[in-house]
Protein backbone atom coordinates (compact mmCIF):
# COMPACT_ATOMS: atom_id res chain seq x y z
CA UNK A 1 0.00 0.00 0.00
CA UNK A 2 1.35 3.49 -0.84
CA UNK A 3 2.08 5.82 2.01
CA UNK A 4 0.46 8.78 0.34
CA UNK A 5 2.35 10.68 3.50
CA UNK A 6 5.88 10.00 1.86
CA UNK A 7 4.15 10.73 -1.95
CA UNK A 8 7.18 12.55 -3.39
CA UNK A 9 5.35 15.52 -5.57
CA UNK A 10 8.07 15.65 -7.98
CA UNK A 11 8.34 18.07 -11.10
CA UNK A 12 4.75 17.24 -12.68
CA UNK A 13 3.52 20.08 -14.60
CA UNK A 14 1.28 22.34 -12.65
CA UNK A 15 -1.41 21.38 -14.76
CA UNK A 16 -1.36 17.92 -13.76
CA UNK A 17 -2.82 18.94 -10.23
CA UNK A 18 -6.13 20.28 -9.48
CA UNK A 19 -7.08 22.72 -6.78
CA UNK A 20 -9.17 21.16 -4.09
CA UNK A 21 -12.89 21.94 -4.17
CA UNK A 22 -14.21 24.30 -1.78
CA UNK A 23 -16.72 21.54 -0.09
CA UNK A 24 -13.50 19.58 0.35
CA UNK A 25 -11.27 22.56 2.14
CA UNK A 26 -14.38 23.25 4.77
CA UNK A 27 -14.67 20.21 5.50
CA UNK A 28 -10.10 20.07 5.87
CA UNK A 29 -11.30 23.16 8.73
CA UNK A 30 -13.56 21.31 10.37
CA UNK A 31 -12.14 18.40 10.90
CA UNK A 32 -8.64 20.55 12.17
CA UNK A 33 -10.93 22.77 13.94
CA UNK A 34 -11.62 19.78 16.28
CA UNK A 35 -8.59 18.31 16.72
CA UNK A 36 -6.57 21.30 17.40
CA UNK A 37 -9.66 21.87 20.16
CA UNK A 38 -8.93 18.25 21.51
CA UNK A 39 -4.99 18.66 21.76
CA UNK A 40 -5.82 22.52 23.67
CA UNK A 41 -8.58 20.32 25.91
CA UNK A 42 -5.99 17.56 27.15
CA UNK A 43 -3.51 21.04 27.54
CA UNK A 44 -5.64 22.08 29.39
CA UNK A 45 -6.49 18.81 31.60
CA UNK A 46 -2.75 18.80 32.04
CA UNK A 47 -2.41 22.80 32.70
CA UNK A 48 -5.26 22.01 35.72
CA UNK A 49 -3.88 18.80 37.00
CA UNK A 50 -0.22 20.61 37.44
CA UNK A 51 -1.72 23.43 39.27
CA UNK A 52 -3.12 21.19 41.83
CA UNK A 53 0.69 20.40 42.92
CA UNK A 54 1.79 23.60 42.14
CA UNK A 55 0.64 27.18 42.92
CA UNK A 56 0.52 29.08 40.30
CA UNK A 57 0.16 33.05 40.54
CA UNK A 58 -1.38 33.25 37.11
CA UNK A 59 -4.97 33.65 35.43
CA UNK A 60 -6.21 30.73 33.99
CA UNK A 61 -7.16 32.34 31.50
CA UNK A 62 -3.82 33.87 30.96
CA UNK A 63 -2.39 30.32 30.49
CA UNK A 64 -4.71 29.23 28.02
CA UNK A 65 -4.02 32.49 25.49
CA UNK A 66 -0.59 31.52 26.67
CA UNK A 67 -0.69 28.20 24.76
CA UNK A 68 -3.92 28.49 22.38
CA UNK A 69 -2.48 30.40 19.63
CA UNK A 70 0.82 28.74 19.88
CA UNK A 71 -0.96 25.23 19.40
CA UNK A 72 -3.51 25.91 16.61
CA UNK A 73 0.48 27.59 14.96
CA UNK A 74 2.51 24.86 16.03
CA UNK A 75 -0.48 22.05 14.42
CA UNK A 76 -0.61 23.27 11.08
CA UNK A 77 2.71 24.26 10.73
CA UNK A 78 4.26 20.89 11.53
CA UNK A 79 1.51 18.86 10.23
CA UNK A 80 1.48 20.63 6.62
CA UNK A 81 5.61 20.62 6.85
CA UNK A 82 6.66 17.24 8.15
CA UNK A 83 3.62 15.10 6.64
CA UNK A 84 4.00 16.73 3.09
CA UNK A 85 1.21 18.91 2.92
CA UNK A 86 -1.20 17.10 5.29
CA UNK A 87 -2.74 17.81 7.88
CA UNK A 88 -5.70 15.26 9.72
CA UNK A 89 -8.11 17.19 7.81
CA UNK A 90 -6.41 16.74 4.49
CA UNK A 91 -5.22 13.29 5.27
CA UNK A 92 -8.98 12.35 5.21
CA UNK A 93 -10.48 14.43 2.59
CA UNK A 94 -7.26 13.72 -0.05
CA UNK A 95 -6.07 16.71 -0.40
CA UNK A 96 -2.72 18.82 0.55
CA UNK A 97 -1.35 22.15 0.62
CA UNK A 98 1.84 22.82 -1.93
CA UNK A 99 4.00 25.55 -3.32
CA UNK A 100 2.24 27.50 -6.17
CA UNK A 101 4.97 25.62 -8.69
CA UNK A 102 3.18 22.30 -7.31
CA UNK A 103 6.25 21.38 -5.06
CA UNK A 104 6.24 20.57 -1.30
CA UNK A 105 6.15 23.38 1.49
CA UNK A 106 9.28 24.91 2.50
CA UNK A 107 9.24 25.67 6.33
CA UNK A 108 8.39 29.48 5.80
CA UNK A 109 5.39 28.37 3.83
CA UNK A 110 3.80 26.42 6.02
CA UNK A 111 4.28 29.13 8.89
CA UNK A 112 3.16 31.46 6.57
CA UNK A 113 -0.10 29.57 5.95
CA UNK A 114 -0.38 29.12 9.56
CA UNK A 115 0.52 32.82 10.69
CA UNK A 116 -1.81 33.71 8.22
CA UNK A 117 -4.49 32.17 9.47
CA UNK A 118 -4.69 33.87 12.39
CA UNK A 119 -6.16 37.02 10.82
CA UNK A 120 -9.48 37.87 12.10
CA UNK A 121 -11.08 37.75 8.49
CA UNK A 122 -9.33 35.18 6.59
CA UNK A 123 -12.31 32.96 6.41
CA UNK A 124 -14.12 35.60 5.01
CA UNK A 125 -10.70 35.74 2.37
CA UNK A 126 -12.06 32.34 1.14
CA UNK A 127 -15.72 33.29 0.48
CA UNK A 128 -14.96 36.83 -1.35
CA UNK A 129 -11.65 35.81 -3.74
CA UNK A 130 -10.57 32.55 -5.72
CA UNK A 131 -7.83 31.88 -2.74
CA UNK A 132 -7.97 32.32 1.14
CA UNK A 133 -5.01 34.61 2.21
CA UNK A 134 -3.64 31.36 4.20
CA UNK A 135 -2.89 30.22 0.36
CA UNK A 136 -2.33 33.53 -1.34
CA UNK A 137 0.35 35.69 1.10
CA UNK A 138 2.55 32.40 1.35
CA UNK A 139 1.99 31.37 -2.23
CA UNK A 140 0.71 28.21 -2.15
CA UNK A 141 -2.57 26.49 -2.89
CA UNK A 142 -4.20 23.15 -2.11
CA UNK A 143 -4.83 20.14 -4.24
CA UNK A 144 -6.51 16.91 -4.33
CA UNK A 145 -4.51 14.11 -4.27
CA UNK A 146 -4.41 11.48 -7.42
Amino acid sequence: MENILDEDLGKQDLNTYYEAPSGRRFVNFIIDFIIVYIIKFIIGILIGIATLFVYIDVSLVFIAYLFGLPTYVLYYTLMEFFANGKTIGKLITRTRAVRIDGQKLTFTQAFGRSISRLIPIDPVSAIISDRPWHDSIPKTMVISDK
